[in-house]
């Protein structure tokens, strides 16, 4: 991923509210609200189903960044599955 990229999203994290988080997308900086009570509710009854059928070896993750480099893309997804 550029620097000049991983930079200013990293400029929005220091400027932006504790509770939001910060993804980029083809050249774009993408701001949310993190997510509500409700939400965190429904990612964990899907958490606790994919615990019971993940592969073995893999472990579950989430709001960590995932940068994808050949698209220039930085996600910050709510649940990944990760060897």
């Amino acid at each position: 991923m550029n620097p000049e990229h991983l930079a200013l999203i990293e400029e929005f994290r220091r400027s932006a509210p504790a509770n939001f988080k910060i993804e980029f997308s083809g050249g774009i900086v993408i701001v949310q609200a993190s997510p509500s009570a409700i939400h965190e509710r429904n990612l964990s009854v899907v958490r606790r189903q994919f615990e019971a059928h993940a592969p073995a070896g893999y472990l579950s993750t989430g709001n960590m960044d995932l940068a994808s480099p050949q698209v220039s893309k930085l996600r910050n997804p709510d649940l990944t599955y990760l060897p």
